[in-house]
């Protein structure tokens, strides 16, 4: 009984050979590297959650929102400064075309402001 413990403890429990765990490794190295999964701890950061606060601040304040129409916390996640890209420009333009206009509140459009997408 001693024999099998011993033996039990000391083996992997999926046997994968060295070469295959490297080529792995590099894999998903790989894919984070080029999916921009190191944004933030190796990449530049950008302060693009404080925009985006900032214009949720401006769209909530706006005088003609209707009753339930504020937007929640959640549309600004902590990751959105880790996303590889300065979104602080886009949400700038959205601060400034957050407006009441006949009473109704009117959002700035991407036309105006720009595509979210990274270069």
């Amino acid at each position: 009984m001693i024999r099998f413990a011993r033996r039990l403890a000391t083996q992997r429990p999926f046997p994968v050979s060295s070469v295959a765990r490297r080529l792995l490794a590099a894999v998903l190295l790989t894919s984070l590297v080029a999916c921009g999964g190191f944004a933030g701890w190796f990449g530049p950061t950008f302060d693009n959650a404080a925009a985006c606060r900032m214009y949720v601040d401006t769209y909530n304040h706006l005088e003609c929102l209707p009753e339930g129409g504020r937007l929640g916390a959640d549309v600004c996640p902590a990751w959105l400064d880790r996303t590889g890209c300065d979104l602080t420009e886009y949400y700038a333009c959205l601060t400034q075309g957050a407006v009441c206009r006949d009473g109704v509140p009117r959002v700035a459009s991407r036309a105006e402001c720009g595509d979210t997408a990274c270069d």
